[in-house]
């Protein structure tokens, strides 16, 4: 709230989520969508903490100030939003609106009515500059990725969604090799980077292992290589700027730490779906052959879960035949 883009602003509910740590701005249009798609708005590619900043209407004022849609924000990891209204008066929130934000220390910002000229660009490029300041200040960022991911839903906390977060945070792609040479997670940076990472497993023993300088590809990529601690797992970097040293260890610190809260998850009875579910794109095409299961092959899936009291084997069988 100290942006100058904000600093006239004021927080209509949720203010105990002022001190969240917030990695990434979104911009959403709830009167450009259907009721279909609002329902099924699931930012499942961000960064977890993002704020979110969206305008509105009388005609339309419910859609942001509804509890369920609140709750389905909050589940998500969104920090909160920031509310443009445009109109003459901002109408108060319902008290069991403010009831649901401050419950969930969802924050909810109405942008100063008399800045008529304000611009989500101008807000998005303050605030990632301070994200950006922010990381420089702060280089270990080991803790504070490892506790973000503890607080996600259970399902979303795997060693691929601190992978992703790992990814951004130093602006380059990720994956992990076992001691076997093969990738078991990787994570592209930005998410439409092509990188081929077949052909770099053919010259990553080629590559020189933590500290010395990286390989630098025919296209520009700079590779650097680095083994994590007590462990004979490592972790390749590519990017258009070179890792430095106090980064690749920070990541491999953060990995193994990953790796021994999460790791093992790739070796219970539901192995497959999880690495589906969490975009263990390798993974699941390794575990996909033993089940005669192509997943790039898949377009869509249906998940069931049942309570414990059914009778699964009975419920698998009905629904195959």
């Amino acid at each position: 709230m100290k942006l100058p883009t904000l600093s006239r602003s004021h927080i209509a509910a949720g203010e105990a989520g002022l001190d969240r740590i917030v990695s990434t701005v979104s911009v959403i249009d709830f009167t450009a969508t259907s009721v279909a798609q609002r329902e099924l708005y699931q930012p499942e590619n961000s960064a977890n903490e993002q704020l979110l900043l969206t305008s509105i209407e009388q005609d339309n004022y419910d859609l942001v100030t509804d509890c369920t849609k609140i709750e389905q924000l909050a589940k998500t990891g969104c920090v909160g939003v920031v509310i443009y209204y445009v109109g003459e008066r901002v109408p108060s929130l319902l008290t069991e609106i403010k009831e649901t934000a401050d419950r969930l220390r969802f924050l909810m910002i109405f942008a100063q009515e008399t800045q008529k000229n304000m611009t989500y660009s101008a807000v998005i490029s303050e605030i990632m500059f301070a994200i950006f300041q922010d990381r420089m200040r702060h280089p270990s960022f080991a803790p504070t990725i490892i506790g973000r991911v503890s607080a996600m839903p259970e399902y979303r906390r795997s060693v691929g969604e601190v992978l992703k977060l790992l990814a951004e945070q130093i602006q380059a792609s990720l994956a992990v090799i076992d001691d076997q040479g093969e990738i078991v997670y990787r994570e592209n940076w930005p998410k439409e980077a092509v990188v081929n990472w077949e052909s770099l497993l053919n010259v990553v023993e080629k590559i020189n292992m933590n500290g010395e300088l990286p390989v630098t590809t025919s296209d520009g990529m700079k590779i650097t290589h680095w083994r994590l601690p007590n462990s004979e797992e490592t972790v390749l970097f590519v990017g258009r700027q070179t890792v430095t040293n106090l980064t690749c260890e920070r990541v491999a610190e953060t990995l193994q730490t990953a790796l021994n809260l999460w790791g093992g998850q790739n070796q219970d009875d539901q192995n497959l779906i999880r690495a589906i579910i969490q975009g263990q794109i390798v993974r699941a095409a390794k575990l996909g052959r033993h089940y005669r299961f192509e997943p790039k092959n898949t377009q869509a899936a249906l998940i069931v879960s049942c309570p414990n009291d059914v009778n699964k084997a009975k419920m698998k069988n009905g629904l195959i035949n």
